[in-house]
């Protein structure tokens, strides 16, 4: 399992950026550990044998969120 951090652009309220979940949940191998509304950053855990950063990174693009940076962490 790997784990990454999202860091969402803040122009969206808190209540719309929590639809994120939905988004994430329905991504098989993939489970959102954290994720912080105030600030718009989540960390995702996922195995890369069956989805990669960027399928998860493009998911979130198509949805109309706007993402500052992400990175993976050890």
């Amino acid at each position: 399992m790997e784990s990454m951090i999202i860091q969402l652009n803040n122009k969206f309220s808190a209540a719309s950026l929590l639809n994120i979940s939905d988004i994430l949940r329905c991504q098989p191998e993939l489970r959102l550990s954290s994720f912080d509304p105030t600030t718009g950053q989540m960390m995702v855990v996922f195995n890369p044998a069956c989805i990669d950063a960027d399928t998860i990174i493009e998911a979130i693009l198509q949805k109309g969120y706007n993402i500052d940076y992400f990175c993976n962490v050890a």
